[in-house]
């Protein structure tokens, strides 16, 4: 599995198709700023969402188990506080008043009675009455846009070639990502990334959720901001702690 150690290094280059400032601003709109509001970026990975979190007034936790994601991270938030830990072994200095998720990372975590330990550490932390916000990658986007499909990711750092085997069995996804880069700007070295991606359905969460003390107020997609349909690929969920 991926320790994201070279992955890192050209994250942002390679997700630079991701619309992190319509997604904060949807954010602030949801959590309604106030002074004093701190928020935990649970897998927060590079700190981009962190960092424009800061930027709209926040403050901020980021919470990353890859040393390498959270060195980058701290380059881009010198004023956050950043700690390498396990989601599901979360242990934070007091409580938040908001959680966020995103990026399907609740999809990258080993199994199902891992995501509910880590959801079980979200609701301990954060206060009564405030929301937790995450995403999940849907069904449709497991089977038909990752499915067995291959993708080239090219700039000028870096060549990704990028191919799935979908596994019908759990619906998860296992990705090999094969990193083409030049320390030398003549001479290209190879590195492989392997990451799995476990499916999560909606029923699944809706029992999680209730669980561990969590009403669900708004489930929509978290890439066009809609009410989710059948070509929905990222599901955010919006839930308020009892």
């Amino acid at each position: 599995m991926s320790d994201y150690s070279y992955l890192s290094k050209y994250y942002d280059s390679l997700t630079g198709n991701v619309d992190y400032d319509r997604r904060a601003d949807f954010l602030v709109e949801k959590i309604k700023l106030q002074n004093g509001i701190t928020v935990l970026d649970a897998g927060c990975g590079t700190g981009s969402m962190t960092k424009l979190l800061l930027e709209r007034g926040f403050d901020l936790i980021g919470v990353d188990n890859s040393p390498e994601m959270l060195t980058i991270a701290r380059e881009k938030n010198p004023d956050a506080l950043l700690l390498c830990q396990d989601l599901s072994d979360l242990d934070l200095y007091g409580t938040v008043q908001c959680v966020i998720c995103l990026q399907d990372t609740l999809n990258h975590i080993k199994d199902l009675d891992t995501v509910a330990a880590c959801i079980d550490k979200f609701s301990l932390f954060l206060e009564q009455n405030c929301l937790l916000i995450f995403d999940i990658n849907s069904l449709y986007k497991h089977q038909i846009v990752l499915g067995n499909n291959s993708f080239v990711l090219e700039n000028d750092n870096v060549i990704c070639a990028w191919r799935n085997e979908y596994n019908c069995a759990d619906d998860s996804v296992r990705m090999q990502l094969d990193l083409f880069y030049s320390e030398n700007g003549k001479n290209y070295l190879r590195n492989t990334e392997i990451i799995k991606e476990i499916y999560i359905s909606q029923s699944w969460i809706e029992k999680t959720l209730d669980t561990s003390g969590f009403i669900i107020e708004e489930i929509i997609d978290g890439d066009r901001y809609i009410p989710t349909d059948d070509k929905t690929e990222r599901i955010m969920y919006i839930a308020r702690k009892k």
